[in-house]
C-alpha cells in the first residue's frame, strides 16, 4: 500500500495532498459550508480541482466559494443547491449533474448532523441516518463503533416506536455510512469506481452544535485553546488536520485495491465488528433500497 509514513494524526489537509495535481478533475462535495468541508473544498481547489460545493442555501455556499476563490487557488469552486433532508432536492441535483457534467472524478459525502434533537427529513427518515477512476469518499466516524450490539435496528431504524436517543441515533447513522461504502465497493468491483469511508478525527465544528456542552461559552474557549495549543493530543484536531484523511483518501494514488476500506489518520484502520459485517451491510443496502423505492413512488 502507498500510505506515506510521513502522514498521520498531525497531518494537515494540504500535507495530505502530497503534491497532487487535480487540474481537470471535477469534485462533488456535500457539506462544504463550514468546518472540515470548507477546508476540504479549499485544499482540493488549491490543487486545481473544479469543486462543486453543495449547500442547502445557495447564498451561504457562495460566501464560502468567494472566500476560497479570493485565496488564489488554481481551481474553481461553484455552488449548487442541495437539501439532503428532502429527496426531491436530491433528485433535482442528480438530474442537474447528469445534464451538465460530462464526468465526476470524486464524490465526497461530507455533510451530516450530530446528536440533534429528534427530527425527520421531509420523507420521514430519522434525520441523522437520512443523510447520507472515480472515487466515492464517505465521511463516517469512530462513533460507528458505539452503535448498539445489533448494529442497525431494522425494526425501528427511524425511532418511531422507541424512545429517541440522540447519541445512539448518531452512532447508528455513522455505522450506516461505513456499511454503505463497504457494500457499494462490493457492488462496484470490477469497475473503474472505488468507494471508501473514514473517521476524520475529533474536531469541534458546527457538527457538534446540538451537544449541550457545546452551547457553553467556557467550553468553546477551552476547546479552542486545546486545539490550537495542545497539539500533542492526537484525537483533538484542528479543522486543517480534520480534513486531512478526507483529502488523502480522495487523492492518494494506489488505493484501488483497498476499495471498501475504512481510514483514520491517513491510514487504513480496522472498523468495529459490525463495521466488518458484510451480511449487515447487504441487509442495510436492501432495506435502504426498499425504503427509498416506497418514497419515490409517492413522489411521482
Amino acid at each position: 500500500m502507498t500510505t506515506s509514513s510521513t502522514l498521520g494524526a498531525y497531518s494537515t489537509a494540504e500535507q495530505a495532498l502530497q503534491g497532487a495535481d487535480l487540474s481537470g478533475k471535477t469534485v462533488l462535495l456535500t457539506g462544504g459550508n463550514s468546518g472540515i468541508g470548507t477546508e476540504t473544498a479549499r485544499v482540493l481547489a488549491l490543487a486545481g480541482a473544479r469543486v462543486i460545493l453543495t449547500s442547502r442555501r445557495i447564498g451561504a455556499g457562495q460566501e464560502v466559494a468567494d472566500i476560497i476563490q479570493k485565496q488564489g487557488v488554481k481551481g474553481k469552486v461553484v455552488v449548487k443547491q442541495l437539501d439532503l433532508s428532502d429527496l426531491t432536492s436530491v433528485q433535482a441535483l442528480a438530474a442537474d449533474i447528469n445534464a451538465t457534467e460530462p464526468r465526476l472524478d470524486l464524490l465526497i459525502l461530507n455533510a451530516g448532523v450530530m446528536a440533534c434533537p429528534q427530527s425527520y427529513t421531509k420523507q420521514d427518515f430519522e434525520m441523522q441516518i437520512g443523510q447520507f477512476s472515480s472515487r466515492i469518499v464517505v465521511v463516517s466516524s469512530l462513533a460507528h463503533a458505539w452503535a448498539a450490539s445489533e448494529g442497525i435496528n431494522f425494526n425501528d431504524m427511524h425511532y418511531q416506536k422507541r424512545a429517541y436517543k440522540a447519541g445512539a441515533a448518531y452512532s447508528q447513522s455513522k455505522l450506516a455510512n461505513l456499511l454503505f461504502a463497504k457494500h457499494l465497493a462490493k457492488r462496484l468491483a470490477g469497475s473503474h469506481v472505488t468507494a471508501f469511508s473514514l473517521h476524520p478525527g475529533t474536531i469541534m465544528t458546527n457538527l457538534a452544535r446540538h451537544l449541550p456542552i457545546a452551547r457553553l461559552q467556557w467550553f468553546k474557549r477551552l476547546l479552542y485553546w486545546l486545539t490550537t495549543l495542545l497539539w500533542f493530543i492526537p484525537e483533538l484536531k484542528t479543522i486543517q488536520r480534520g480534513a486531512a484523511t478526507t483529502v488523502y483518501v480522495a487523492t492518494a494514488p494506489g488505493l484501488e485495491a483497498h476499495s471498501g476500506g475504512y481510514f483514520s489518520n491517513c491510514r487504513e484502520a480496522t472498523p468495529s465488528k459490525n463495521g466488518r459485517n458484510a451480511e449487515l451491510a447487504s441487509k442495510l443496502w436492501a432495506s435502504t433500497e426498499e425504503q427509498l423505492a416506497a418514497v419515490l413512488r409517492k413522489l411521482k
